[in-house]
C-alpha cells in the first residue's frame, strides 16, 4: 500500500500543528508531522509520501527520506498537487494508493485513476488509532489469581 499526503492539508486537520501555523511556526508544525508519520510508518510498514508545497518557505532539496519515509518538497515551478499527481501517475498499481487530500482537483484526478482517497480528519483518527493504541485493560482478577498457585 501506497499512502501519499498533500502534508499542509492534513497539518491543518490536526488542531495542534495548526496551532503551531497560526503562531507562525509552520517549520515546527512539518517537523511534528514528519515525526508522526515516521511512527505511523513503521507501526503499518506501508509505503508513505509525504509532500509539501515549498512556497511556504524555502526548501533547498526537493526530496528527503527520513526512517523510510519519503518527503517531497515541490520545487518553485510546481505545487504539491502536481507533484502528487506525476506520483499517482508513474504507480504501478494505483488501485493500491491511497491519497489523503481535501483538494477538489486532485480528489478528481485520483477517482479518475482508480485511487482510493481518505480526507486528512479521517485519515489522522487512523493514525492515532495506530500510534496510540489503547492501553489494554487491567483484569479484574489480583495477578496472584492469575498466575495460580504458588
Amino acid at each position: 500500500m501506497l499512502i501519499v499526503i498533500d502534508g499542509y492539508n492534513l497539518i491543518f486537520a490536526i488542531p495542534e500543528l495548526e496551532n503551531l501555523v497560526k503562531a507562525d511556526n509552520i517549520e515546527d508544525a512539518r517537523e511534528k508531522l514528519i515525526s508522526i508519520m515516521v511512527n505511523y510508518k513503521q507501526n503499518k510498514k506501508y509505503n508513505v509520501v509525504l509532500v509539501f508545497d515549498s512556497s511556504h518557505d524555502c526548501c533547498n532539496s526537493s526530496r528527503k527520506e527520513i526512517s523510510g519515509l519519503e518527503i517531497v518538497y515541490a520545487r518553485y515551478s510546481k505545487d504539491a498537487d502536481t507533484e502528487i499527481k506525476n506520483i499517482i501517475d508513474h504507480c504501478q498499481n494505483p488501485k493500491d494508493t491511497c491519497v489523503v487530500t481535501h483538494d477538489k482537483d486532485i480528489r478528481r484526478y485520483v477517482q479518475k485513476k482508480g485511487s482510493n482517497l481518505i480526507n486528512p480528519e479521517d485519515f489522522y483518527k487512523e493514525v492515532i488509532k495506530v500510534i496510540r493504541p489503547e492501553k489494554k485493560k487491567l483484569p479484574k482478577e489480583p495477578a496472584s489469581k492469575i498466575s495460580g498457585p504458588s
